[in-house]
């Protein structure tokens, strides 16, 4: 049995609305519980199902296909009403390979496809969350970190690309989002409606994995 691309990332955002910064790794063909599972100290998601068709299973050299869509927290400002948080979200997709040298039907030019993503979180009930922004970015759009030859691109070692940083500018009540590590680093104002939330505020549509006994 394995996840579709929904279904990894129903369960992305299940531990996005509960706060569970752990990765969630499903590897075995033999078992549809997670091979590993654990909390993570950098505020990392990350939900993989690796088990699609595995080749042959040569001296489990074949690797197996699947998706896999990592993300993490990257800033957060508090503010009167809330939390804004800011997160980043990279999802791949690839087939069945062998050695990690041969990914059939893996699209560069499609994959790793990125978002990043502002929120309000409410204070106190904390799953009460409100998207106010989300920027979509195509793997055309960041910056390379290898050369073709397969080197590293000295001036970007180290540093984690993209990644993103948030500020709030109280006297405009405006949130203010910058991408770095793009080919085109950008900038987004983002004004805080109000009120930010109320009392029966819409919730995404999670129910399905909201009870999901894998979690």
């Amino acid at each position: 049995m394995t996840l579709s691309g929904e279904e990894v990332e129903a369960l992305w955002e299940r531990l996005l609305r509960e706060e569970r910064y752990e990765v969630v790794e499903f590897l075995s063909q033999r078992s549809s519980d997670p091979t590993s599972r654990y909390r993570t100290d950098n505020k990392t998601i990350k939900v993989m199902d690796g088990r699609a068709g595995y080749l042959w299973g040569l001296f489990g050299l074949s690797d197996g296909g699947g998706w896999s869509i990592r993300g993490q927290l990257e800033a957060e400002v508090a503010i009167p009403v809330g939390l804004l948080q800011l997160y980043s979200k990279e999802t791949i997709r690839w087939r069945p390979g062998f050695v990690s040298l041969w990914m059939p039907s893996y699209d560069p030019q499609t994959y790793p496809a990125w978002e990043f993503r502002l929120l309000a979180r409410h204070p106190d009930r904390r799953q009460d969350i409100r998207v106010l922004k989300s920027i979509a970015l195509s793997s055309q759009d960041v910056l390379p970190t290898e050369k073709p030859d397969g080197t590293s691109v000295k001036e970007l070692i180290g540093q984690r690309i993209p990644r993103g940083e948030l500020r709030y500018d109280a006297v405009r009540q405006a949130a203010i989002v910058q991408i770095f590590g793009l080919q085109r680093p950008t900038t987004e104002e983002v004004s805080i409606p109000s009120p930010l939330f109320s009392d029966t505020s819409s919730r995404d549509d999670l129910t399905a994995s909201t009870t999901d006994p894998r979690l």
